[in-house]
């Protein structure tokens, strides 16, 4: 978790903040991409996409991106206030 706060390294209520997911996928050699997915029943041909769904403890939802990148290693960063 990151801030644009240079005072200190809590996070308050009102400072934009990063969070940095990575996704690595261990079953890729360095240096390849993840292909077509296997999906019989789809009438055509669909890539791997990762859902990174962010929030609360009480249940409310404070961000939900669609990740499509097909590299062994994805940094994603989600942007919130």
């Amino acid at each position: 978790v990151f801030t644009d706060d240079d005072e200190d390294a809590g996070v308050y209520e009102g400072d934009l903040v990063s969070v940095q997911v990575t996704i690595t996928r261990k079953h890729l050699q360095e240096g390849k991409k993840a292909g077509l997915v296997h999906s019989p029943f789809f009438p055509f041909p669909k890539n791997e996409a990762w859902w990174v769904i962010m929030g609360t403890k009480e249940g409310k939802i404070i961000s939900v991106e669609k990740v499509i990148d097909p590299s062994r290693v994805v940094e994603h960063k989600i942007k919130f206030l």
